[in-house]
C-alpha cells in the first residue's frame, strides 16, 4: 500500500530573508485524500466511486467526447441491454444510465466505443429476433440518438456466430476504416473495412493457430504512427506449453504474428475470465502499439508493459497478484495504467512518462464493492489531464451481483531536493526538483513551511536555508492543477 507522510508546517522567516524550509529525500505520491494534492473543482474527489448500475460480467467502456465528457456504456443485467450514463470533467454525472439498445434477445457482454468523428460508434454483436438480418448474431455498429441508438446497415462479420461472452474488438483508422477481430475456430477471424450488408460479403480474415485457442482478442489504430491497425490477443492449449502467450499482429501490412517477451501459459490463464489484451496507441509523432500483460513467471506475479516489435518490456511496479489490468493513451504519448490489486483491496492507477519509458508516482483507492478473479476495469484516454475508471465487481450482500462504478484520477508529482542533509554552520541554497514520471513540471507549487514559489521552465526552483537553522528535517510540498501532491524533506545538521 502506498503510505502517506505528514508533518507539521511551520513557517519562519528570519530578518536576512533567508527561508526556514521542510523536505525528505525519497519522494512518495500522495494519496487521493492528501492535503497537498488538488481536488475536482466543484465536483467529486478521486478516488470517490459513483454507483451505476448492474451489469453482466464485465467492464464498462468509455469514450471522451469533445467536450471532455465521458460516456459509459455496458451491458446490463437486464438481457440484450445496453446502458449508457455520461460523467462531467469534474466527475460527476452529468446524464443518468438510460437504455441505447434493448429488447434483443442477447448483446455480447464487452462491446466497443470508438471515436467517429464527433460522435462514438458502438460496435457490437447480438441477436435481434424482430429483425432477421440482426438475428444471426453479427458484428455490427449503433450511432447515437435521443432514444434507442440506430444500429447500422452495415457488418463487420461474414462469421456471425454470436457469443455473450464477448465478440472480440473494433478500430477505426484516420481515414475512417472500420475493422473487427475475434476469436473465431483455431484463431482470430478480423476484416478490415465495414460490408454494406450484414451479414458481411465475403470471407473474413483468419489468423491460423494450429492446434490452439485464441481469446482476450482486442484492436489498436496507430494514428499517429504508420496508421496500420494491430490486433493482440491470448494464444493457448498450445500443442507446445511453450506456444502459449500474448500475440500481436499488424492486420493491415499482413507482418507476422509476434509474441510478446515474458509471456506464457501464466499470462493468459490468470484470472480465470479476462478481459480484452490491454492494447493501446500513443499519440506522439511516430506512434507505436503498447501492450500490457501478465509476465510468465508464477502466478501473474507482475506485469509487463511492452512496445510491440520491441527487444524487451518493461515491468509495471506494485503489480504483483494485480488482476484487472486496463490501459489507455494518455496525453502528450503517455499511458494510464489501472488495475486491482487483491492483496490491498485497492485500485491502482499510474501514468507513464512521454516516452512510454518510465511510470510516475502511484495513486490507489480502495475497492468499492467486494472484488474477486474476475474484476474489470476500464480507462478514458485522450488529451484530458484527467482519467476516469470504469470498474467492474461484486457488490456486497447476500447475493452478490456484478455492478459497475466509476470514479476519477490524477497523475502523480514527484519532488527531490539536490541536497538531502545539510549543515547550518552556513547558509545553503537547496533546489527542489518537480517531475511527473520523469518528465520536469513547469508552474508547480513549492510550499516550504509556509513560503510557496513555483518551478521554472526547467521544473526546478530554488531556497536558501540559512545559517544557525534549528536541526531537523524540513518538509516541502509540491502541488499542481490535476496532479496528487507530494513531499520531501531536506536535514538540517549541525
Amino acid at each position: 500500500m502506498i503510505r502517506h507522510h505528514r508533518s507539521a508546517l511551520i513557517a519562519t522567516v528570519i530578518a536576512s530573508g533567508a527561508l526556514l524550509l521542510a523536505g525528505s529525500p525519497a519522494s512518495l505520491a500522495a494519496g487521493p485524500h492528501s492535503a497537498g494534492g488538488p481536488q475536482l473543482a466543484a465536483g467529486q474527489a478521486p478516488g470517490t466511486w459513483t454507483k451505476l448500475g448492474l451489469s453482466q460480467t464485465a467492464p464498462p467502456v468509455l469514450w471522451r467526447a469533445p467536450d471532455d465528457q465521458t460516456w459509459l456504456v455496458w451491458s446490463s443485467n437486464k438481457n440484450g441491454t445496453y446502458e449508457l450514463a455520461k460523467i462531467a470533467p469534474a466527475g460527476t454525472v452529468a446524464a443518468k444510465p438510460r437504455p441505447i439498445i434493448k429488447g434483443w434477445s442477447g448483446v455480447t457482454a464487452d462491446p466497443t466505443l470508438l471515436a467517429h468523428g464527433s460522435v462514438p460508434l458502438l460496435v457490437f454483436s447480438g441477436q435481434d429476433s424482430t429483425d432477421p438480418p440482426l438475428e444471426q448474431g453479427c458484428v455490427v455498429g449503433a450511432l447515437p440518438a435521443s432514444g434507442l441508438w440506430t444500429v447500422q446497415s452495415w457488418s463487420l462479420s461474414s462469421n456471425c456466430v454470436f457469443s455473450n461472452v464477448g465478440y472480440g474488438d473494433a478500430a477505426e483508422n484516420s481515414k475512417g476504416t472500420l475493422s473487427a477481430a475475434w476469436s473465431g475456430g483455431e484463431g482470430v477471424e478480423y476484416r478490415i473495412g465495414a460490408s454494406g450488408s450484414i451479414p458481411a460479403k465475403g470471407p473474413d480474415g483468419q489468423i491460423s493457430l494450429s492446434a490452439a485457442h485464441a481469446s482476450a482478442v482486442a484492436e489498436a489504430n496507430d494514428a499517429a504512427g504508420n496508421g496500420d491497425t494491430y490486433v493482440a490477443f491470448y494464444r493457448f492449449f498450445s500443442v507446445k506449453p511453450s506456444s502459449d502467450g500474448v500475440y500481436v499482429k499488424d492486420l493491415t501490412a499482413g507482418g507476422p504474428v509476434i509474441k510478446a517477451p515474458l509471456s506464457g501459459t501464466e499470462s493468459v490463464s490468470y484470472p480465470a475470465v479476462p478481459q480484452r489484451v490491454a492494447l493501446a496507441s500513443v499519440s506522439r509523432p511516430g506512434g507505436g502499439v503498447y501492450l500490457a500483460y501478465c509476465s510468465n513467471a508464477g502466478t501473474c506475479n507482475t506485469f509487463l508493459l511492452w512496445k510491440a516489435g520491441a527487444k524487451k518490456a518493461i515491468t509495471v511496479p506494485h503489480t504483483k497478484l494485480a488482476i484487472g489490468l486496463a490501459m489507455s493513451a494518455g496525453p502528450a504519448g503517455r499511458l494510464w495504467l489501472a488495475w486491482y490489486d487483491e492483496q490491498d483491496n485497492r485500485v491502482y492507477t499510474v501514468r507513464t512518462n512521454k516516452a512510454d519509458t518510465r511510470f510516475g508516482a502511484l495513486a490507489s483507492f480502495p475497492a468499492p464493492c467486494f472484488a474477486d478473479g474476475n474484476t474489470h476495469l476500464a480507462l478514458t484516454s485522450g488529451s484530458f489531464s484527467r482519467v476516469e475508471v470504469g470498474l467492474e465487481c461484486l457488490s456486497a450482500g447476500a447475493t452478490t451481483v456484478p455492478t459497475i462504478y466509476i470514479t476519477q484520477s490524477q497523475a502523480g508529482l514527484t519532488i527531490t531536493a539536490n541536497h538531502a542533509k545539510i549543515t547550518n554552520k552556513h547558509p545553503v541554497k537547496v533546489t527542489f526538483t518537480v517531475t511527473d514520471a520523469g518528465d520536469r513540471v513547469a508552474g508547480a507549487k513549492v510550499d516550504l513551511r509556509g513560503t510557496v514559489r513555483h518551478t521554472g521552465s526547467n521544473g526546478t526552483v530554488t531556497f536558501t536555508f540559512a545559517k544557525g537553522l534549528a536541526p531537523g528535517g524540513y518538509k516541502a510540498s509540491a502541488s499542481a492543477a490535476s496532479y496528487f501532491g507530494a513531499s520531501t524533506t531536506v536535514k538540517v545538521v549541525r
